[in-house]
């Protein structure tokens, strides 16, 4: 957790001084919220939430920095999870 707030911190320097650079290329949205949805199985799980993913389509694809877009979702359920109350 640490190292990710290190970091967080050096890309903020890095958008400040205009040199941050995002990697866009295409990746599959729907991959991404999956597997973070899965990553928070045991705190789903914990504060019995129930938790409904409907994808219209096995993949979607979105042009994005795969590991911005990434943590934005992460950030999402993360929240939704820490917010919400016991079942």
């Amino acid at each position: 957790r640490l190292t990710r707030l290190v970091n967080d911190l050096l890309d903020l320097s890095a958008i400040e001084a205009g040199e941050f650079k995002l990697r866009i290329e295409e990746v599959d949205i729907n991959e991404i919220i999956r597997l973070c949805v899965i990553k928070f199985e045991t705190k789903i799980n914990n504060k019995k939430l129930k938790v409904d993913v409907l994808l219209e389509d096995n993949k979607l694809y979105v042009a994005a920095d795969k590991d911005r877009i990434t943590q934005v979702v992460t950030n999402l359920v993360d929240n939704a999870i820490k917010y919400s109350d016991i079942g």
